[in-house]
């Protein structure tokens, strides 16, 4: 293959070890898996084997940009992690995203990726500017924050970006993140395996590479047409989650349009730093709950996580679970060792989140992350373990088959019909602006999911195909290494129909690459990735069926609340509004829903497994080969009958008419 020249043409893979390092021809894997995601997958596939432990030297760390990224102004810049992961229980492949402006540097540096193994035999430092690359000795920084190390390295070289891991990661706690230049931070348990690589940091110097679109005027008139759509920060369930005030100033990520709730915050004690989603909000009802007032302590909570390296997501579920326990008397202050009458303050998270890191006392219990922690406590603790998700699926149905295969919260995934209802509840509530109606949200069901079906959040219909549709655009999005904020570009506040274009990402690859991509030709590209992914995790050990499953609770408790949304509220037939409280996903019509995605895969329906001919027919020719050796992969793929498809249709028609029925009186015209 040609490679475009958008392309540095080169992927770095060093081995920690012996301190060697070889060039890998980008060339080998663009052409089908793009960058990003795609080409992580496929070198995670080849050189990770199955009984690598995610803490063991033949585990890979690879580092994956997406093919513009060094782009300005398109938002092109986000990259991610990759690795065999430790967290949260069955050791498998997994990932982090993440903006800032690390990835913009490697590819300046000349590199669309680089992967690392082995293990250093002292804490280190991978240095990389342009082909000059060493390992250096860290022991000056081994122990020291994110924070701390990434300031100390760069007065020792000033001009490069760097990125980190803090105690947490050094400790080997699952959930420990990696931090990056422009506040920019890592979760699925990236930090653990960095650990155990004793790679404590990683520094760049770009110069080497100029990125050179072949159709820089077709690239700024995409540009311009999104900066019409008007497209920003929006009103969430009637909520402004971007922080505002004389605290805060916008903090983009290279080449990004500055348009989403990113900014940076400077407490009183002149700490500052990222401060967006839910990491700002992780810790601020308990903040609350205790000062009485607005205080600094939620920034100063997050910053802490960023400082240790610790996911503030999973830090948040050992939070909600610890109160639960100490209501009900099952963990004490003194068995625990933190003060837990005080949540909420300061003090209780700065020794929640050391003792956490650092493994120490009751700490060593809770860096196991709360369902671990959970399931050692024994039955009583176990039933107090929550999921708390925004994006729950008894609430928003089309996320019901996202969660089943993923290994981790695939945020990029739940976000897109998730905001999109989030929005449309704005409009609900009646809040100035909102523009996502009724009809909208249909109309984006068809353009976007399959048809309005998917627009009916009280039935299964449609679920099975706008899961596929999602989760195929938003591979090929990460891929392509684009910003979740701006794409897809789902609507469009200023045209009169409200709808947007699902064809912006493939034209702007077609004019960075000089190459002719459909919107098709991208969501082939998702498809391909995802049914690898698939490959690898069967390969590691998720069963079908068995494990293709959502968290129980789903199916056995009853939906109660929402965090931003008390009335979990949603768009049922006919223009109706309807509650979804006390909903659980009924495991008969879950199991009858997945036999029709899995058709639509053009996985077996039986078994769930993968059939040769399906991937031969994506290019993963020599993966089915191998799936077929291991007993993973059927030959082909035995389909659901017609008049199967048609009952299954009907039975999801008449479970929600019974599901309405039930709700006596709460579907209102809306």
């Amino acid at each position: 293959m040609q490679l475009p020249k958008m392309y540095a043409g080169r992927i770095l893979s060093i081995d920690l070890t012996n301190g060697k390092s070889e060039i890998l021809d980008t060339a080998d894997y663009a052409e089908l898996f793009l960058g990003g995601r795609g080409i992580a997958a496929k070198l995670y596939w080849d050189q990770v084997p199955s009984s690598a432990g995610a803490l063991e030297p033949e585990n890979r760390l690879i580092f994956s940009l997406g093919p513009m990224a060094g782009l300005p102004a398109i938002g092109a810049s986000r990259w991610g992690i990759f690795a065999k992961s430790p967290f949260p229980k069955r050791e498998h492949f997994c990932y982090g995203s993440l903006g800032g402006y690390f990835g913009a540097e490697l590819k300046s540096a000349g590199y669309d990726g680089l992967v690392v193994h082995g293990r250093a035999e002292k804490p280190s430092v991978l240095a990389i500017e342009g082909d000059a690359v060493s390992v250096k000795p860290a022991e000056g920084l081994w122990g020291k924050s994110t924070v701390e190390t990434l300031a100390a390295l760069k007065r020792a070289n000033p001009g490069i970006r760097a990125l980190a891991i803090g105690p947490a990661g050094e400790n080997l706690v699952p959930y420990a993140t990696v931090f990056a230049d422009g506040d920019s931070s890592c979760s699925g348990g990236m930090g653990a395996v960095m650990g155990s690589k004793n790679l404590k940091a990683v520094t760049v110097k770009g110069g080497r590479f100029r990125l050179l679109p072949a159709d820089p005027e077709a690239l700024r008139s995409i540009e311009n047409e999104i900066r019409g759509y008007g497209r920003g920060n929006v009103k969430a369930w009637g909520i402004d989650f971007m922080a505002h005030g004389e605290k805060t100033k916008k903090l983009p990520c290279y080449g990004c349009m500055a348009k989403c709730l990113r900014v940076s915050y400077t407490a009183d004690n002149g700490t500052s730093g990222k401060f967006m989603c839910q990491s700002r909000f992780f810790y601020m009802q308990h903040a609350w709950g205790y000062y009485g007032t607005d205080t600094d302590v939620p920034f100063l909570a997050n910053r802490l996580c960023d400082e240790y390296g610790l996911d503030t997501w999973e830090t948040q579920a050992v939070i909600e679970w610890l109160l639960r326990c100490h209501a009900e008397g099952i963990i004490s202050e003194e068995e625990s060792g933190l003060p837990l009458s005080k949540v909420g303050s300061l003090e209780f998270i700065e020794d929640l989140v050391r003792g956490i890191s650092r493994k120490e006392g009751f700490g060593a219990v809770l860096a196991a992350g709360a369902d671990r922690a959970s399931e050692e406590y024994g039955r009583e603790s176990r039933a107090l373990f929550r999921h708390n998700d925004p994006y729950d699926p008894r609430y928003c149905t089309n996320n019901i088959l996202l969660l089943p295969f993923e290994k981790r919260e695939p945020i990029q995934q739940l976000h897109e019909a998730g905001l999109v209802l989030a929005q449309w509840s704005s409009r609900i509530k009646g809040v100035e602006g909102a523009h996502i109606s009724t009809e909208v949200l249909r109309g984006i069901a068809e353009k976007f999911w399959g048809g309005e079906k998917a627009a009916d959040l009280t039935t299964f219909e449609g679920k099975a195909l706008a899961a596929k549709s999602i989760q195929d655009r938003q591979i090929a999005k990460e891929c392509l290494g684009l910003c979740d904020w701006m794409y897809p570009l789902i609507d469009n506040p200023k045209s009169p129909d409200h709808l947007g274009d699902p064809s912006v990402e493939s034209r702007i690859l077609s004019a960075a690459s000089g190459k002719e991509y459909r919107e098709e030709d991208l969501y082939r590209a998702g498809e391909r990735v995802f049914n690898l992914q698939r490959a690898v995790l069967l390969r590691e050990g998720h069963r079908a069926l068995l494990d293709d499953v959502l968290p129980e609770e789903y199916h056995t408790q009853a939906l109660e609340t929402h965090v931003a949304d008390p009335e979990c509220i949603v768009p049922g037939p006919g223009g109706s509004v309807v509650s979804m409280i006390g909903v659980r996903i009924d495991m008969e019509r879950y199991v009858r829903l997945r036999e029709e995605y899995y058709g639509l895969r053009g996985w077996d329906v039986k078994t769930g497994l993968q059939s040769a001919e399906a991937l031969a027919a994506l290019g993963l020719s020599g993966e089915a080969a191998e799936l077929l050796a291991l007993g993973l992969a059927v030959p082909r793929a035995r389909r659901m009958p017609l008049l199967r498809r048609s009952a299954l249709q009907r039975g999801f028609r008449r479970d929600q008419r019974v599901f309405l029925r039930e709700r006596d009186g709460s579907a209102v015209p809306g």
